[in-house]
């Protein structure tokens, strides 16, 4: 049983798809679950399996501030940090492109 004001998982994810969409993101939903995926390290199916899954303070914040960077314009990888190209997993921030 989850405690009061605490956050699931599901209404942290529709949160921060929220937030993608008022900022006019393309595919809000899909950015989001990235989002969780990144930071969490695991995969986006996990918000699904438990969304009733109550989440930290830290994974509230970070998933709050990476959708805060994202809204506001920074490019995915940066706010993650990584991106995929072919079979490498390349680190990425403000000083690629």
């Amino acid at each position: 049983m989850r405690s009061e004001g605490s956050l699931s998982r599901r209404e942290l994810l529709a949160e921060a798809t929220s937030a993608l969409a008022a900022a006019g993101v393309i595919e809000p939903r899909r950015e989001a679950l990235r989002l969780w995926s990144e930071l969490r390290g695991a995969p986006p199916v996990d918000v699904f399996l438990d969304g009733e899954a109550e989440v930290g303070t830290w994974t509230a914040d970070a998933i709050r501030e990476a959708a805060r960077r994202r809204a506001g314009g920074e490019p995915l990888a940066h706010v993650t940090g990584r991106i995929g190209f072919r079979d490498l997993l390349l680190r990425s921030d403000r000083r690629a492109l």
